[in-house]
């Protein structure tokens, strides 16, 4: 054990947990990859088969969970449109700022004043 495992704390990256992903598509995604994993590893029609059994099970099992988390949100948004409105605010996605553009000559407009240039 070195100097930097000793003395270096390491923070983990937390995954952000989709609220439809359960348990049955965590072990899809396993048997996705596992299939895929033994199908480069064979090279062989049936393990290639056998994979897109399994991302045609994973697709249909993802479709299915986020469609069981959805419809419950949209048949109650009457009376509970806090949850609602959560789903779809978490659902945008938007940036926050424009990046600058570049003029014929190449050169960086940054400030609104400089856009002129561009035409």
């Amino acid at each position: 054990m070195g100097v930097q495992d000793r003395h270096v704390p390491v923070k983990r990256k937390d995954r952000i947990q989709e609220p439809w992903m359960t348990r049955e598509i965590e072990s899809l995604v396993k048997k996705k990859k596992d299939a895929y994993k033994r199908s480069r590893q064979l090279k062989t029609d049936e393990a290639f088969e056998e994979y897109r059994e399994s991302r045609k099970d994973l697709k249909q099992g993802v479709r299915r969970a986020k469609r069981d988390h959805e419809m419950p949100l949209a048949v109650r948004i009457k009376e509970n449109p806090k949850a609602f409105y959560t789903f779809i605010r978490n659902k945008r996605v938007a940036r926050e700022r424009v990046d600058p553009f570049k003029d014929k000559g190449g050169k960086l407009c940054v400030e609104p004043n400089d856009y002129h240039r561009l035409s």
